[in-house]
């Protein structure tokens, strides 16, 4: 078990760059953040579809150290953004990263099937990132696609992620 954080709000809105060496700073072995900027003041991501390739490279040298690293994909999987999500898989794989993180609104016949085949190329896993509807993951599971269980998620939606065991 590697013991990470989520990059997203540390301290006053950390640049994102700063907030991966205080994770490095303070001993955590694994490392998630956002594809997309954030929102200025509040929370910082990356966001990859206007990265430069010199902006990539320095991100990917800062992730290096770190044993796992998750990309959050900046929207839900629903029938339009089936294409930004799998260029989100891609760009895992040009950074090494091990996983993509995302939520499902919707999904259309072979919305998770292409995830899965682009997951496959890439070389990463796709955690559905879920709020209610937890058996779709074991319904759907493949290979390379499972369940990212938020701990604070199980309490949404009247505790919908709650199952005694």
């Amino acid at each position: 078990m590697l013991i990470g954080c989520m990059l997203w709000r540390i301290g006053e809105a950390l640049d994102l760059f700063e907030q991966i060496v205080w994770a490095r700073e303070h001993a955590f072995e694994a490392v998630a953040f956002w594809t997309c900027a954030g929102r200025a003041g509040e929370w910082q991501g990356f966001d990859a579809a206007r990265a430069t390739p010199a902006e990539t490279e320095r991100l990917r040298a800062a992730l290096g150290p770190f044993a796992c690293v998750d990309l959050h994909a900046a929207v839900a999987l629903t029938e339009g953004t089936l294409p930004e999500l799998l260029r989100a898989v891609a760009f895992a794989g040009e950074l090494g990263a091990a996983t993509v993180t995302l939520h499902i609104d919707e999904a259309g016949p072979g919305a998770l099937l292409a995830l899965h085949e682009a997951a496959e190329a890439a070389g990463v896993q796709i955690g559905l990132e879920l709020t209610r509807d937890y058996e779709l993951a074991m319904r759907e599971a493949t290979p390379r696609i499972g369940l990212t269980l938020d701990v604070g998620h199980v309490s949404f939606e009247g505790g919908a992620g709650y199952r005694e065991f």
